[in-house]
């Protein structure tokens, strides 16, 4: 416990005790919100003017009001700049067998990625169905989406067509990425016509950060 990050926020800001940490901030929230994106280093493009604007009453709490972020930049390249050669990721699949990326690596993936959907029509506010097993590439997709500004729709291996159908469907989905070993089953059933990014996309250019949420939306 004493070891860890918590202790020494906790420290920093005069709590003795995890109790009175949660007191403080359910009696402060904006004191105790302002000091944990401090704390964790989230990069903002423009800065917030107050935590909290509770003008229209506490259950339309506009957070963050002014601030503006791309997540991707705070989950890599914060990262990147400092640690390069950092272990960012590590996977293992059922097969026991193991990967990891650096975050140079990691980077690297997430912008050929990027690139390959940004070279295909998708922006910020499309939606990108992700049809992948659990490998490393799902969490390089979903930081693909991110840094695009793209609306990210996970898809259960296990479902059955009629509910991938439906959930693209719902989430309005115009792309999707898929393994290409299941890209021929899915066509068949009619879902969606799966994009894999060939040596085309992987070429493409790199794609700037859309621009990420802020308090005012």
């Amino acid at each position: 416990m004493q070891s860890s990050r918590l202790w020494r926020f906790m420290r920093k800001h005069e709590c003795a005790t995890y109790p009175q940490l949660c007191e403080r901030a359910a009696r402060d929230p904006d004191w105790f919100w302002d000091a944990l994106t401090k704390e964790l280093g989230i990069v903002w493009s423009a800065p917030y003017r107050a935590v909290m604007d509770t003008s229209s009453g506490l259950p339309f709490t506009r957070w963050f009001p002014g601030g503006l972020l791309n997540a991707y930049d705070s989950a890599v390249l914060r990262h990147r700049r400092s640690n390069p050669n950092g272990v960012a990721i590590i996977g293992e699949t059922e097969a026991g067998t193991v990967r990891q990326l650096t975050y140079a690596q990691l980077e690297d993936a997430v912008e050929q990625t990027a690139a390959g959907l940004h070279a295909i029509g998708v922006k910020r506010g499309v939606a990108v169905g992700l049809y992948l097993p659990l490998v490393i590439e799902n969490a390089v997709a979903l930081l693909a989406c991110t840094k695009l500004g793209a609306i990210a729709v996970p898809l259960f291996s296990g479902f059955g067509a009629e509910a991938i159908r439906q959930r693209l469907a719902d989430g309005e989905s115009i792309e999707g990425l898929v393994p290409p070993y299941v890209g021929q089953h899915i066509e068949q059933h009619g879902l969606y016509r799966p994009t894999t990014p060939g040596r085309r996309a992987m070429d493409a250019e790199p794609v700037p950060p859309a621009g990420g949420l802020h308090g005012e939306e």
